[in-house]
């Protein structure tokens, strides 16, 4: 592989392993290590690996291993192999109180690190039994027409009242479930239901759109969501990837927000290595 991409995914990475992102608040662009982000990341390159069907270079396994190791130092004590966007109380000095743990960060940087050989894969049962089934949707969070009753909440713990439903987090539960043989879970299918009819529905109407993944303003990070749920096991999301494709467009590299949308961040070693891995996987970054 050519050694200056290499070189330009290594250099975003931290010394603690987490790779960067840039945060956008009211007062400036500043450099953020967040779990999530380095899921995501690892995501990209476990995907790169299997579709080489040949190891990472060197430095790009080291790379992993070191990712694997800031998440594993990340998990909330309240949530054995549980997950916030940031590691326990290592939030940013803009945010002065915590956030909690929640779906999005356990299902993707749990299933990292099952994939990666860290933790065995009862990991993803634990996840599921203890954090996920409780956190499910009932009458009083269902604000869109597309939402469903048993599908999975973002947040862990905290107010019940006060719980947001996002199409690409189910999606990302989604994937962690049938990974881990999981789909006759409770939830698993509502979630699978309302990912498919949300779909359906911005097919006819693309305003709706945005409010599938309120987190989420860009509508590729769900179609990237999607193709991997659909890559774990969850045939039942084909057609409606298929469908969200067509009118899906790239949008613009903010990864995800806030649910005000005033906070945002970008992530360019995750857009470099999504445009680098066809070409890799071709041979034609290959030295």
């Amino acid at each position: 592989m050519n050694e200056a991409l290499i070189g330009a995914i290594c250099g975003q990475q931290s010394h603690g392993g987490a790779f960067v992102s840039t945060v956008t608040l009211p007062t400036g662009h500043y450099p953020d290590y967040n779990c999530f982000v380095t899921g995501l990341v690892l995501r990209e390159l476990a995907n790169m690996e299997r579709e080489r069907r040949a190891p990472l270079p060197a430095a790009l396994r080291e790379a992993r291993r070191r990712a694997l190791g800031f998440l594993t130092r990340s998990t909330y004590p309240v949530y054995r192999y549980g997950f916030g966007f940031y590691p326990h109380r290592a939030q940013p000095f803009w945010m002065p109180v915590a956030l909690r743990a929640h779906a999005d960060d356990t299902a993707v940087a749990a299933l990292e690190l099952v994939r990666g050989g860290v933790w065995p894969t009862h990991a993803l049962t634990i996840i599921a039994e203890n954090y996920l089934h409780p956190h499910r949707a009932e009458a009083r969070h269902l604000t869109e027409s597309f939402h469903r009753r048993g599908a999975f909440l973002t947040w862990f713990g905290g107010s019940k009242k006060q719980n947001d439903i996002d199409l690409c987090v189910n999606a990302n539960v989604v994937s962690l479930l049938a990974y881990s043989g999981q789909r006759h879970r409770p939830g698993y299918q509502d979630a699978v239901a309302m990912i498919v009819t949300g779909i359906r529905a911005a097919t006819l109407d693309r305003g709706l759109i945005p409010r599938l993944s309120p987190y989420y303003p860009t509508p590729r990070e769900l179609l990237a969501a999607l193709r991997h749920a659909c890559f774990c096991g969850a045939t039942e999301l084909e057609q409606a990837t298929e469908d969200f494709a067509r009118i899906a467009d790239a949008g613009s590299e903010v990864v995800f927000s806030n649910i005000a949308g005033d906070i945002t961040w970008k992530a360019p070693v995750l857009q470099l290595l999504r445009r680098v891995r066809p070409a890799i996987e071709s041979g034609a970054c290959l030295s």
